[in-house]
C-alpha cells in the first residue's frame, strides 16, 4: 500500500524488514512442522537471514551508512 501510494515512515523503515523475517521463518517453521527433512534446509535460511539482518544493522552503526553487496544465491 505504501509503495503504491508512494509514503515513507520511519515506523515503515524499521518494520519492514522486521516482517519480511518473521514471514520467511514462520513460513519456514510451518513447512518444517509437516515435513522433517527440510529441517536442515530451513534452519539454514533462517541463520542466512538474521546474519545478512545483523551484518547490516552493524555497518549501519559502525560506518554510518550500508555498504551494497551483491549475494549470490
Amino acid at each position: 500500500m505504501a509503495r503504491k501510494l508512494k509514503v515513507e515512515s520511519k515506523f515503515g523503515k524499521i518494520f519492514d524488514p522486521i516482517s519480511d523475517k518473521v514471514l520467511t521463518c514462520s513460513s519456514l517453521l510451518y513447512i518444517t512442522s509437516y515435513n522433517s527433512t527440510v529441517l536442515i534446509p530451513s534452519l539454514l535460511i533462517i541463520a542466512r537471514e538474521f546474519i545478512v539482518s545483523g551484518n547490516r544493522e552493524y555497518m549501519l552503526t559502525t560506518k554510518g551508512k550500508t555498504i551494497n553487496v551483491i549475494f549470490i544465491s
